[in-house]
């Protein structure tokens, strides 16, 4: 054999480098590749600038079929014990088992703080020493005291619990047919730890202290009329179904600027905080677009153009102007929806929201289908359908997509995007690349998280990249950059 003098390696052409750096889809693979030589290091830059899926668990040979399937993707076993409840900017939004919001780069390693889950202003009282420690406001019954009483004045009981305890591993039991079209109904969902501010090392931050098998799912009677307390894990599932933020949290140009939005409780209502907050504030709806004085129903909520945009289950579409210095402010806009969108039931499709580079707003429906799984009693859920609308800026009426051309979607708990064909593998432009965000069949923790797949347009057919799992816990979700 022709023996290759080590130089030759490092006199590669940066053509040549970078097309084998396509062909490393573990970003550990790709960090070693980078690291054999100054030059390569050089060349290659430190991330490379395309979708990874982040994989929360260490399960090799889920790893070996996401790179089958040439989806680039980063291993992050520590996050297995959190729930990672947004991704934007190249940092991942996660929730720890003790209720601390923790943004995080895996690349870089840094990562910092939001204000913790019990300062979100439906928790009606936190005390981390109590069996399950918080206790939160039911908003359709709770009605404060006129003279400002607090948590202190009242006693706390105990009442029967509902503990179905579960089994948190990646299972991968085959149900009797996913493609099934008959609904079901399902429930909510999340797990895990710990945080900290602006560090090096990420590893252990987030440490399962009391695992599954410890404590299930409890609900007891609150205090007073109108509250209920919950164990740690129940909030840590279910109360957090999306984070946002305005722009990187090490943005030292933009720091005064940073906003976080959030959709959080029973109600999937709207909060915030900005930059240096302490806690979050909640953003109501204007008196003349509240039907339900809590019942928001919000499903995906995105920054566009310098405002906030919500979707909620009637896919009304609210927009919000954050250049008030108090609480955002604003309505629902008012425009039709499409003519031709129908579906019998909200709780059996998901809205999300996608910023146009031209100023429009893309609408994107996925419609759910629950199937029933082999000896499980919970529901699974997949997405077989997907419709796109788009509103043109200044427009009065949605439009329909029926392509996306030179486009790729990338939806699920990270903020929703179009990413340009350049910018990712062949065969991935014109379609709808999704991960699971379904927090009603997550919160079973038996099933769920396993909806991952591409929706096609050229077909019209969804295809799921692990039919024969039945749960992925926690859930993968898009790690993706500004510049994309």
């Amino acid at each position: 054999m022709e023996h290759v003098e080590s130089r030759e390696w490092t006199e590669m052409s940066d053509d040549m480098l970078h097309e084998i750096a396509k062909l490393l889809y573990c970003y550990d693979d790709y960090y070693r590749f980078r690291a054999v030589c100054k030059q390569w290091n050089k060349v290659l830059p430190q991330i490379p600038n395309r979708p990874w899926l982040v994989i929360p668990f260490d399960d090799k040979a889920l790893e070996t079929r996401v790179a089958e399937k040439k989806i680039h993707y980063v291993k992050l076993p520590e996050m297995q014990t959190s729930r990672l409840r947004g991704s934007c900017f190249g940092w991942l939004i996660a929730v720890g088992f003790d209720g601390k919001l923790r943004m995080l780069n895996p690349f870089t390693r840094k990562h910092k703080d939001l204000p913790p889950i019990s300062t979100f202003p439906s928790i009606f009282d936190y005390n981390p020493d109590r069996e399950n420690p918080y206790t939160v406001k039911d908003n359709k019954y709770f009605h404060a005291d006129n003279n400002n009483s607090g948590p202190e004045d009242y006693v706390y009981h105990d009442e029967d619990s509902n503990d179905d305890g579960e089994d948190d591993d990646n299972s991968s039991d085959q149900g009797d047919d996913p493609n099934d079209n008959s609904y079901d109904e399902g429930d909510d969902a999340n797990e895990n730890d710990d945080s900290n501010e602006d560090d090096d090392d990420l590893d252990g931050d987030f440490d399962d202290e009391d695992n599954d098998s410890e404590e299930g799912d409890i609900i007891y009677h609150g205090p007073i009329y109108g509250t209920f307390c919950v164990s740690n894990k129940f909030i840590q599932r279910t109360y957090i179904t999306k984070i946002t933020i305005s722009c990187p949290p090490d943005d030292e140009y933009n720091e005064e600027e940073f906003m976080a939005i959030a959709i959080y409780g029973h109600y999937c209502r709207l909060a915030f905080c900005k930059h240096g907050d302490k806690k979050w504030t909640d953003i109501p709806k204007s008196q003349k677009d509240c039907d339900d004085d809590c019942d928001y129903d919000y499903e995906d909520v995105i920054f566009h153009q310098g405002k906030i945009y919500v979707i909620d289950g009637y896919t009304q579409i609210f927009v919000f102007d954050i250049k008030n210095p108090g609480t955002p402010v604003g309505g629902i806009i008012e425009i039709p929806k499409p003519h031709d969108l129908y579906f019998f039931a909200r709780n059996w499709k998901l809205g999300y929201l996608i910023g146009c580079v031209d100023g429009g707003l893309l609408m994107v429906i996925r419609h759910l289908n629950f199937y029933q799984v082999q000896n499980i009693k919970f529901p699974g859920c997949n997405s077989p359908k997907f419709e796109i609308y788009k509103l043109e800026k200044g427009a009065k009426e949605w439009s329909r997509v029926f392509e996306l051309k030179n486009y790729a979607l990338l939806i699920g708990f990270n903020s929703s995007v179009s990413v340009p064909a350049h910018n990712v593998p062949n065969g991935w432009d014109n379609g709808i690349h999704y991960t699971d965000n379904i927090l009603a069949t997550q919160s079973s923790g038996v099933v769920g998280g396993n909806d991952i797949g591409v929706f096609n347009f050229e077909d019209g057919k969804s295809t799921q990249l692990f039919p024969d799992i039945t749960l992925l816990t926690p859930p993968p979700i898009w790690l993706l950059f500004p510049y994309l």
